[in-house]
């Protein structure tokens, strides 16, 4: 037999067991907003049991905490007039509309505890046996509500760390065009220094085209060449060319590329030009008395040629050991040179003139000092900042 929705209607077994164990809570309310009737899911909400809820005014029965707080009854309080449940009581009884699905937030007093709950109610007139009532249905959705309020405070963090994010790679990215702005500038410092060695190599040729060298020595007292000495001076011309190259190409390896500008470590320069310029002939003792004493691109070229010319022109007068002191005095940068032949005695310089030294140092407003010591002292102005 096909079973009929109209049949279940008027089965009052059927809608009392609906009644009472649906889910939602139900009760109905007369025209003073007091609980006439209920459901188990009503009395299970708000932990009451039936004699203190048949009766009470709507307010009253369910715990509202501004009923609670200012101790009058529903209907009297100073929230009442804004309260979304009874009017829409009220308005169902009196104007017999209904109203559908409003959304309840307040704190209640249930059990001794104070919630915050979220209800969604819905409020329908309803006449019985010339009885006129409001039938009220509420759900509580609080869990659901708090956790959309927490996903919506999640998706609030992650908008924020978002826009950290975004903040900080726009940083990132102007920070890389002002490296990558530094770094153009860097190179065409570079290439300009380039241009500038060079410029010095070409100066190196000159000089010993107008032998500047020694080159006068080649010739004998008579005027005649001296062809072995001149073959062996024509190698020492190649070989000191060679030299002051490697020290050019040893400045490179050595810069330095901090805040803009391009220098050079003095601490690992000296070292480096001292093994070059030794070729493992003698052997060195550096004394660098400053922890990082960095020189400009500026500085560091001519001071490299002036220091390998002199330091060859030592092995010229075959030292055993070579003593280098790099220090500062007052306003001068110092390289102290102090070389020991075989027999002890303190030596210095070969037979010709340091032409390369004197022509670099006076780049830099140096000077070159033999002392009584046969010690030899670099002076070099310290740049002003």
């Amino acid at each position: 037999m096909l079973l009929k929705i109209d049949d279940l209607k008027e089965s009052n077994a059927f809608l009392n067991d609906l009644y009472s164990n649906v889910t939602t809570a139900i009760f109905l309310a007369d025209n003073d907003a007091r609980l006439v009737s209920f459901n188990d899911s009503f009395k299970a909400l708000f932990q009451k049991p039936e004699d203190r809820l048949i009766g009470e005014l709507c307010g009253n029965a369910i715990g509202c905490i501004f009923q609670q707080e200012e101790s009058v009854d529903c209907g009297a309080t100073t929230h009442c007039a804004d309260c979304d449940l009874r009017n829409s009581i009220i308005r169902s009884f009196t104007e017999k509309v209904p109203v559908f699905k409003h959304l309840l937030v307040r704190e209640f007093n249930i059990c001794g505890r104070v919630l915050r709950k979220h209800f969604v109610f819905t409020t329908k007139y309803a006449g019985y046996r010339g009885q006129e009532y409001v039938l009220v249905l509420v759900d509580d959705v609080t869990q659901l509500e708090e956790q959309r309020e927490q996903l919506e405070a999640h998706n609030r963090a992650l908008q924020q760390q978002l826009r950290v994010m975004a903040e900080s790679l726009l940083a990132s990215a102007l920070e890389l065009d002002l490296q990558k702005t530094t770094q153009m500038e860097l190179e065409r410092e570079l290439r300009h220094r380039i241009g500038n060695t060079l410029q010095l190599i070409v100066s190196l040729l000159k000089l010993h085209e107008d032998g500047g060298f020694g080159l006068d020595d080649a010739t004998a007292a008579d005027g005649n060449p001296m062809a072995d000495f001149a073959d062996a001076s024509q190698a020492s011309i190649y070989a000191g060319i060679n030299l002051y190259i490697s020290a050019l190409i040893t400045v490179y390896h050595h810069v330095q590329y901090e805040q803009g500008a391009a220098s050079v470590s003095t601490a690992e320069l000296i070292p480096s030009l001292c093994a070059l310029a030794s070729a493992d002939q003698v052997g060195f003792v550096v004394h660098h008395d400053i922890s990082a004493c960095m020189i400009s691109m500026d500085m560091a070229v001519p001071f490299s040629l002036a220091f390998v010319d002199l330091v060859s022109r030592v092995l010229d007068a075959q030292a055993l050991r070579l003593e280098i002191e790099f220090s500062i005095d007052n306003n001068y940068f110092v390289t102290t040179m102090r070389s020991v032949d075989r027999s002890g005695s303190p030596v210095f310089g070969g037979r010709n003139s340091p032409a390369m030294a004197e022509l670099m140092l006076g780049q830099l407003a140096g000077e070159i000092k033999q002392s009584a010591d046969s010690s030899l002292r670099l002076y070099i102005q310290r740049p002003q900042h």
